[in-house]
C-alpha cells in the first residue's frame, strides 16, 4: 500500500498472514503474523509485502465519523 495519511483518524493494523515491512514516519519495521500497530492520525505510513506469500492485514480506522459513510440514530437509542 503506497505511502499515505489519514487526517483525523488513527489506523490499527493487524498482520494475519505473510511477511512485510511497515513504514511509519520514515521508520521501517519488519512485520509477521500477529504483529499489531497503531498509526496515529496524520502520520505518513505505508506497508509492503516481502516474500512470495500474500500479506494479509486487517485495518481499522478509528476517530471522527466519516461523512461518506451514512449513519443514522436508531429508534430508541440515546
Amino acid at each position: 500500500l503506497a505511502s499515505h495519511t489519514h487526517a483525523g483518524l488513527d489506523e490499527i493494523l493487524y498482520v494475519v498472514a505473510g511477511e512485510g515491512a511497515l513504514f511509519i514516519a520514515g521508520q521501517s519495521t519488519a512485520v509477521t503474523p500477529g504483529y499489531l500497530s497503531v498509526v496515529p492520525r496524520g502520520v505518513q505510513h505505508a506497508i509492503e509485502r516481502r516474500g512470495k506469500n500474500p500479506l494479509i492485514v486487517v485495518s481499522a480506522l478509528v476517530g471522527a465519523p466519516c461523512p461518506a459513510v451514512p449513519t443514522a440514530q436508531l429508534s430508541g437509542s440515546k
